[in-house]
């Protein structure tokens, strides 16, 4: 069955995105709602291949993502990549790129988010977008008890 799914995906989308691997969710008992960000660049194919788009048709609402930034990008070294399970999906804005990966090496953000929305995909809109939540370190992790 996994290799009927697979050649089903590389039919309907080119080259298949394939499955990363489950990302875990925020504690949230250590980090709190820090701001929303659009994600930028989701017009691109990956360096592998695969369509960004591709994969913004198959990740929903809720999903955690992985936020790691890109020291060794060639346009902006303070890149911060957004990556689902499936793939990367697109970048930080430049404009918070600096602050955000600043903050990632301080402790400071959490390298996982959250979507909080995929937008588009309509006759009017082709093209998905995604926004995210970003989460900062609690200065004390709530009591669970």
């Amino acid at each position: 069955m996994p290799g009927l799914l697979a050649r089903l995906r590389r039919a309907f989308f080119g080259r298949a995105p394939y499955h990363i691997g489950t990302l875990p969710t925020v504690p949230m008992d250590r980090y709190r709602a820090l701001r929303y960000t659009a994600v930028h660049g989701e017009s691109f194919r990956n360096p592998d291949g695969v369509s960004r788009q591709d994969i913004l048709r198959i990740v929903k609402q809720g999903d955690s993502v992985a936020i790691v930034p890109e020291p060794d990008n060639p346009y902006d070294p303070d890149a911060v990549r957004i990556i689902t399970e499936w793939g990367m999906v697109g970048y930080i804005p430049r404009e918070d790129s600096a602050e955000v990966a600043a903050d990632i090496a301080a402790g400071r953000i959490a390298q996982i988010g959250t979507i909080v929305a995929v937008h588009g995909g309509s006759p009017g809109q082709p093209g998905r977008g995604l926004v995210v939540q970003l989460y900062r370190k609690r200065k004390r992790p709530l009591k669970t008890s």
